[in-house]
C-alpha cells in the first residue's frame, strides 16, 4: 500500500511542473483576452461621466429654412423653426449652448449624464467659432440668437467639401450627396436675410482654437531667465487675426511687465516673454491664454434621446511647469572638521617623523 502510494505520489510530482505551466499559460491567455475585450469595450463606450441640467431656455424666437430629412422623407420646408439658446449646468457649472440636432427634443428640467469632448479644428466648426467670437449670446439679445442658431445649423449640416467655398449658394434643391450639395439645412434668405449675411461673413474664416508654450517644461540652475514662446493655433481658413495672449506665473515676474503677469498682442500668431525668479524660487508654473476668445464643445447625452448641443467655452489655457536648482557645497559638520583636523594632524606627524630617519 505504501508503495502504491509513493507510487502515486511520485506520477503526481513529476508531472505538477508540466501541470502548472500548462494551466498558467492557460490563465495568461485568458487574461489577456479579457484585457482585450475590457479595453476594447471600454474604448469603445464614452465616458458618460457628466451630469447636465437644462436649467433653462431662452429667446424661444423662431427662424424658418428648409431641413434635409433623409434620402425617403427629402427636404422638408419648416415655416416655423424654433430657436433658443439653451442655459446648462454640468457638473455644477453653468454654460450656454445651442441645438446641433434637428430631430431630437431638449426642454427646460431635462437632467441626463453625457460625454463632453471638444470640437475639432474642421472647416465647419471653424465657422462656428467665428460665429462665437463675433456676435453676443445671452438672453438678453435673443435677436442674435436666433439669427446664430439658425447659423449654427447651416454649418453644422453642411458638406464639408463646399466648406471652404467663398459664397455660399443656399440650394435647397440639390439632396445632400449629390454634386454640389451645400448643406442640409438651408435657412430662408428672404424671410430671414440677416441669417444668411451672418453666413456670408463667418464662412471660411480662421479663428484660434488652441495655445501651447514653449518650452513646456523644463529644470534651470535657480534665478535663471526662462524665454518662453506661446504659440496660437488656428483653423485653416482666411483673414487670421491676431490675438491677444496673457502670461501669467504664480510667484515670478515676467521681463516685459514687470509683474506676474504679461499680456500683448501676438505677431504671427506668437508672443515671447522672459520669465525672471529669484534665486530662492524652487519651482513656477506659467500659465498662457487666448484673451476672450472661445470655442465649444460637444456634449452628448448617453442612454437618452435628448438632443446633442454645443457648449461654448474659453479657449482651453496652457500650463507649464518649471523647476530650479542649486550648486551649492554642502556646509562642513563639526564632527567631520574633527576628523579632517585628525587625519591632517597624522599626515603631518608621519611626514616629520620620515624626515627624521633621514
Amino acid at each position: 500500500m505504501n508503495d502504491k502510494i509513493e507510487k502515486r505520489k511520485g506520477k503526481d510530482v513529476s508531472n505538477t511542473g508540466v501541470l502548472f505551466a500548462k494551466n498558467v499559460g492557460k490563465a495568461a491567455f485568458i487574461f489577456l483576452l479579457l484585457l482585450i475585450a475590457t479595453t476594447f469595450v471600454a474604448s469603445a463606450q464614452p465616458p458618460c461621466d457628466h451630469n447636465v441640467n437644462v436649467t433653462n431656455t431662452c429667446c424661444e424666437n423662431t427662424t424658418e429654412g428648409w431641413f434635409y430629412r433623409g434620402a425617403v422623407l427629402g427636404w422638408k420646408y419648416t415655416p416655423v423653426q424654433p430657436t433658443a439658446l439653451f442655459v446648462l449646468s454640468i457638473d455644477g457649472d453653468i454654460f450656454d449652448a445651442y441645438c446641433i440636432n434637428l430631430q431630437k427634443p431638449l426642454d427646460s428640467g431635462d437632467t441626463f449624464n453625457a460625454s463632453i469632448y471638444p470640437a475639432g479644428p474642421t472647416c465647419k466648426n471653424n465657422s462656428i467659432a467665428y460665429i462665437l467670437n463675433n456676435w453676443t449670446h445671452s438672453c438678453a439679445h435673443c435677436d442674435n440668437v436666433s439669427v446664430a442658431q439658425s447659423a449654427i445649423w447651416y454649418f453644422w449640416y453642411i458638406n464639408d467639401t463646399f466648406c471652404s467655398i467663398d459664397e455660399p449658394e443656399y440650394n435647397h434643391t440639390v439632396e445632400p450627396g449629390d454634386p454640389e450639395w451645400e448643406s442640409g439645412w438651408i435657412p430662408n434668405c428672404t424671410a430671414y436675410p440677416e441669417v444668411c449675411n451672418m453666413v456670408n461673413a463667418s464662412i471660411n474664416k480662421s479663428v484660434p482654437y488652441d495655445i501651447g508654450i514653449t518650452p513646456s517644461t523644463g529644470s534651470f540652475p535657480a534665478g535663471t531667465p526662462i524665454e518662453l514662446e506661446a504659440t496660437v493655433d488656428y483653423c485653416a481658413g482666411e483673414d487670421k487675426e491676431e490675438v491677444t495672449v496673457v502670461f501669467e506665473a504664480d510667484n515670478c515676474i515676467f521681463n516685459e511687465s514687470k509683474t506676474n503677469i504679461y499680456a500683448n498682442s501676438t505677431i504671427n500668431g506668437k508672443l515671447n516673454a522672459t520669465l525672471i525668479c529669484n534665486a530662492s524660487v524652487d519651482s513656477v508654473t506659467v500659465t498662457a491664454q487666448v484673451k476672450d476668445m472661445k470655442w465649444f464643445e460637444i456634449i452628448e447625452p448617453c442612454d437618452s434621446p435628448k438632443q446633442e448641443t454645443l457648449g461654448i467655452v474659453n479657449i482651453t489655457a496652457d500650463d507649464a511647469p518649471f523647476s530650479f536648482y542649486t550648486h551649492e557645497v554642502p556646509a562642513l559638520t563639526l564632527p567631520f572638521i574633527i576628523f579632517l583636523a585628525v587625519m591632517m594632524t597624522m599626515v603631518a606627524i608621519a611626514a616629520i617623523r620620515k624626515g627624521g630617519k633621514r
